[in-house]
């Protein structure tokens, strides 16, 4: 919810206490990546973030896919434009 209200920073809390309870549940770790990619300005440590959440989610579960149907194909080339766009 607090993702669709624009409220990156106050999700991230929540869903790092969450990933912390769950640490094996994929849904919450891409969530949790949407949340600092949803940061504004974004910066080379939410970028990171990002992109370490979304590595967790495709270990956790290879195929994954979301509700929204974002895939782990998808997936890994946010990772690969994530690491382009620090370079």
């Amino acid at each position: 919810m607090l993702l669709t209200l624009g409220r990156p920073a106050p999700a991230r809390k929540i869903l790092a206490k969450v990933t912390e309870d769950l640490p094996a549940d994929a849904s919450t770790r891409y969530l949790l990546a949407k949340a600092w990619l949803a940061e504004e300005p974004r910066t080379a440590e939410s970028d990171t973030q990002a992109a370490e959440a979304l590595r967790k989610v495709l270990e956790l579960a290879p195929d994954y896919q979301d509700p929204d149907g974002v895939t782990a194909p998808v997936i890994m080339e946010t990772i690969k434009r994530l690491a382009g766009e620090k370079s």
